[in-house]
């Protein structure tokens, strides 16, 4: 017997093989726009980690032969990015849902946080408003229907992206609808008898700490201590009413919890901006509409990033960011936003160029951009 008989035998094992593995392909697709009808009823996030590691777990768990485990394991992998995607489609963009989404906006931490500026800057100082102590309690907020907007904060011109907010768009398949970009100030607050010489901690969010760090190392003295938001850690300054502790805040944190200003403008840069973005469960689209943000991944392989970015031939992009997979190691979620609608022609042909490129795809939405 030669190479062709040999081999035929072994192609029609292999095609019967198949022909066992396409109904059952189907059925699990089925399956899987089955989910994403329960899912969207219920306001659940597409992608859910635990059970993802769970599916792996139990598959390798049933192989006979251990050697196959990496193998089984990228399959598997693939397999649910497919059903993801798929799920991802059930909420198309401009889906009209027919139902009259709750007023409330939801922003991290108490009146005076810069969230909380930016939302009545964008929503009117009337505007019915919710404060949170995190994004995930935004996010959760969002899907229990107990607010229809969240504002939150996406990037800085001093310390760059937040990328925990786009991991939760991400994980819980919601959209950008807005954005607003609101220039920072920082002061380091301090009680009414107080003065600069006095401080030896301040209190604030992560993000302004950073963002104050020149006048931090200027200050030797003066330790800092993260809060969960700048509005939080100034009414934790009136509260405990001790001369020695202030925060990094703003202006209008002063005068919400009668503090004084010791020292105004200490961000590093005089052009410390916050992007923001509005997040919302439905996407929204209009004539107005001209950015757009999608988070993708690609094929563990040299040149799919390459392959990818050459469907946007013609688009400005306006980032491009990586972001480390948790669960796989040296992998990544890249983040890109350009110019253009998802209902324009060229964008939309752009996008369906892109599906084929990427090994998963999610539009994060389409709004009009702003500039300060």
């Amino acid at each position: 017997m030669g190479y062709e008989e040999d081999i035929r035998d072994l192609r029609e094992r292999i095609d019967d093989i198949d022909s066992q593995l396409v109904p059952l392909f189907e059925a699990r697709m089925r399956t899987s726009d089955d989910i994403a009808a329960v899912k969207k009823r219920y306001g659940m996030p597409v992608f859910d980690a635990g059970r993802e590691n769970a599916v792996i777990s139990r598959a390798l768990s049933r192989l006979d032969d251990g050697a196959n485990g990496e193998v089984a394991r990228r399959f598997f992998r693939a397999l649910m990015d497919l059903s993801k995607q798929r799920q991802h489609t059930h909420l198309k963009p401009g889906e009209d849902t027919g139902n009259q989404e709750c007023k409330v906006i939801g922003h991290l931490g108490l009146r005076g946080s810069f969230s909380h500026i930016a939302a009545c800057q964008a929503f009117g100082e009337d505007a019915p408003l919710k404060s949170y102590d995190t994004f995930e309690d935004m996010f959760e907020a969002l899907r229990r229907g107990e607010i229809g907007r969240a504002m939150l904060p996406a990037e800085n011109t001093e310390t760059g992206s937040i990328t925990a907010v786009v991991d939760l768009l991400a994980k819980y398949g919601y959209y950008i609808v807005a954005e607003r970009l609101l220039k920072v100030e920082h002061s380091l607050l301090g009680l009414e008898d107080a003065v600069l010489e006095d401080i030896e901690m301040v209190c604030s969010h992560p993000e302004p700490i950073a963002q104050c760090s020149r006048f931090l190392h200027s200050h030797p003295q003066i330790s800092a201590y993260p809060a969960l938001s700048t509005a939080q850690a100034a009414m934790s300054v009136s509260e405990l009413k001790n001369k020695t502790v202030g925060c990094i805040a703003s202006v209008q944190a002063a005068k919400e919890y009668g503090l004084k200003v010791l020292a105004a403008n200490i961000q590093n840069s005089q052009g410390n901006s916050t992007r923001f973005v509005v997040v919302a469960r439905k996407p929204i689209l209009n004539a107005t509409c001209d950015k757009t943000s999608i988070v993708f991944k690609v094929e563990h392989r040299p040149g799919s990033l390459c392959d990818m970015l050459k469907t946007f031939n013609g688009i400005n992009v306006l980032k491009l960011e990586s972001r480390p997979l948790k669960d796989r190691p040296f992998e990544y979620l890249f983040h890109l936003d350009f110019e253009g609608s998802a209902e324009d022609k060229q964008v939309k042909h752009v996008l369906e160029q892109a599906k084929t490129c990427a090994a998963d795809l999610i539009w994060l939405g389409s709004y009009p951009r702003m500039s300060l």
